[in-house]
């Protein structure tokens, strides 16, 4: 999987995209992943975008995004462990 290509190196990313692109169902479950993705990002923006124009919300927004992100720095790869068989 890709989706947690922040955490991988660029030789491991590139080895599984190579694995994925042998396989048809990986290509469509790639696709629909991508599609769903988005759309999750559209819709963020268009309930975010309101917010953004004042000032106050603009600075809880980067706060919020800090938070996302060191959360999946902390608990991202024990939670994708736990993932795996």
């Amino acid at each position: 999987m890709v989706w947690d290509i922040g955490t991988r190196s660029p030789l491991r990313l590139a080895a599984d995209v190579r694995a994925g692109l042998r396989k048809k169902s990986a290509i469509a479950a790639g696709a629909a992943r991508f599609a769903i993705g988005a759309l999750a990002l559209l819709a963020s923006a268009a309930i975010s975008a309101p917010l953004a124009s004042r000032v106050d919300f603009t600075i809880v927004e980067v706060w919020a995004l800090v938070t996302a992100l060191l959360l999946e720095q902390l608990i991202g790869p024990d939670l994708r462990a736990r993932r795996r068989p």
